[in-house]
């Protein structure tokens, strides 16, 4: 009788053992499901910030797609994604020459413009954001707001900037883009687009115009102020007539 109860209990505490084995599977399994599900929904809430074509809803909405695709066929190269480079620097462009323009009557493409100093600074990758100044001979543009957006060590940024040369603003559109090097850029393309010139065409390019331009020598170093010390007068800024 004794040995049966001995048995029984042995029996019941392997069975209790087992059940237990059981829950604490269910449970590990329960909780890797929990953590690869919430992994795969901040992933998806990452991925929906950027398009099929590489940019942003925002993005999108700074520049239709009516010009950017103007921009693009004046020569910009556009470099989407969603794991941009570290850009935060001041760069200077020189010579800026253009090689595209839709402005009537502009100078012929391969003119040199004054040399282009562009600061960028408050770049944040999860949202994509970046903030823009830059000086052009006489010209300033102090950023509004911006986006930038690439892949590996390529990237493109997006800024609304208010531009003043003396008494004279305007509001316009710029994109950068080129490959991040250990000291500059390489490959540096600039585009501006006219939004509005306040009605002061003796100054600015037309309103819906725009120009594009590159580094002539290929690379764009890195300086220490956005401003420079030598402006060459007889050299247009780049949003300038």
């Amino acid at each position: 009788m004794n040995e049966y109860i001995l048995l029984s209990v042995e029996c019941l505490r392997c069975s209790i053992n087992q059940k237990l084995l059981l829950m604490r599977k269910i449970l590990t399994l329960s909780i890797a499901a929990l953590f690869l599900f919430m992994v795969s929904g901040c992933e998806d809430d990452d991925n929906d910030q950027i398009l099929d074509d590489g940019l942003t809803r925002e993005i999108h909405e700074l520049v239709p797609a009516e010009i950017l695709e103007t921009i693009e066929g004046l020569g910009m190269p556009v470099y989407g994604g969603g794991q941009p480079p570290s850009i935060e620097n001041i760069f200077e462009c020189e010579p800026l020459e253009m090689i595209g323009t839709n402005v009537p009557g502009d100078s012929p493409v391969g003119t040199v413009f004054s040399t282009m100093r562009a600061r960028f600074y408050n770049q944040n990758n999860e949202e994509f954001t970046i903030s823009v100044d830059y000086t052009s001979g006489d010209e300033e543009g102090t950023g509004l707001g911006g986006f930038v957006v690439g892949d590996g060590d390529h990237f493109t940024v997006f800024a609304e900037l208010n531009v003043s040369r003396g008494e004279a603003s305007a509001e316009v559109v710029l994109m950068f883009s080129g490959k991040l090097v250990s000291d500059g850029i390489e490959n540096l393309h600039v585009a501006n687009f006219m939004l509005d010139n306040h009605g002061n065409d003796d100054y600015w390019i037309p309103d819906g115009t725009g120009r594009v331009f590159h580094d002539g020598d290929g690379h764009s170093g890195i300086v220490s102020s956005v401003k420079e010390l030598k402006i060459t007068s007889a050299l247009s800024g780049l949003s300038g007539k």
